[in-house]
């Protein structure tokens, strides 16, 4: 198994995520993935090759990791969360990039649109909590909760800190108790 990434793009990062919580021995080929390299020179995000398969985007990765090796991950058939995180479209993945390799940065509106996104996530995980849910999915982790992951833990990167959103916070931390978990640069260790 081969993956394609870069340490410090967030579209990639669940998929390390990901491999580590499952163990996964996996070869890594690091690439410049950041906008500017890639721009119309093919894919943005992880590329895995697995024994004759090939995955591009970090939803067909982790869907593929996951269906392959540990279906438990699987998110419930309905999950609809997962395509939207993992969509370039995503107000906090596009203000983060805009933020990072732009010079004027992401517009206010965009800022303002990424925060509402964030308030969606703490408002789906308050309720999820009082039903005893406290993944996205329900009562256990999967690939949509390490999809999530990034775009909430890196949203200081764009202007947007954590402390409206305690539902949030607390799921971060369950996150980062999950067993093989691994940092990635720029998450700040407390939220």
């Amino acid at each position: 198994m081969i993956l394609y990434d870069n340490d410090l793009d967030a579209d990639a990062y669940p998929v390390r995520l990901l491999l580590s919580v499952l163990a996964l021995p996996c070869d890594r080929v690091v690439i410049d993935s950041s906008p500017l390299a890639l721009r119309g020179h093919g894919p943005r995000g992880p590329v895995l090759e697995d024994d004759g398969t090939r995955a591009v985007g970090a939803a067909a990765v982790l869907r593929h990791l996951a269906a392959q090796y540990a279906p438990n991950w699987l998110p419930p058939s309905g999950d609809s969360l997962l395509p939207a995180l993992t969509s370039p479209r995503f107000a906090p993945r596009q203000a983060r990039l805009l933020a990072l390799f732009t010079a004027e940065g992401p517009p206010l509106g965009l800022v303002e649109e990424a925060a509402h996104r964030l308030q969606d996530l703490d408002d789906h995980l308050t309720l999820g909590e009082f039903d005893g849910c406290p993944w996205f999915a329900g009562e256990r982790p999967t690939i949509t909760d390490l999809a999530a992951f990034g775009p909430a833990a890196l949203s200081n990167d764009y202007g947007v800190e954590h402390d409206a959103f305690p539902a949030l916070r607390r799921w971060i931390r369950r996150v980062r108790a999950l067993p093989g978990f691994v940092p990635m640069p720029g998450v700040p260790q407390y939220c």
